[in-house]
């Protein structure tokens, strides 16, 4: 008794025919995205928080840097924190908040002397 196994033109021709069907199975479009939840609390950046995130950014110490007031994680909110240097001169840190992802709040920074 003999056994025919396919050449491998034969399985590879198989398998792109398998493919091609399967292929029109699948769907595809736009993805999905879930819009901002109204009801979810807007976060914020702690006062406390944002001194140490601004004093990281800036290669200062957080004693030498004071933010007034926590962030507001809306995209374009700003608040203005004093940095002092080590030298004594003072300097105001423009902080403005760029994007939100979650309770995420990512932010730039903007430091010139008053």
């Amino acid at each position: 008794m003999s056994i025919s196994r396919p050449s491998a033109a034969a399985l590879a021709l198989s398998t792109g025919v398998l493919g091609m069907l399967l292929a029109g199975c699948s769907s595809s479009g736009p993805a999905k995205t879930s819009a901002p939840d109204p009801s979810a609390p807007t976060p914020k950046l702690s006062g406390e928080n944002l001194i140490a995130r601004v004093a990281d950014r800036m290669s200062a110490s957080p004693d030498q840097v004071v933010c007034p007031q926590e962030l507001v994680g809306t995209v374009g909110s700003t608040t203005t924190c004093r940095l002092t240097s080590d030298d004594g001169s003072k300097w105001d840190v423009l902080v403005t908040v760029s994007s939100v992802q979650g309770s995420e709040i990512a932010f730039g920074i903007d430091a010139t002397r008053p």
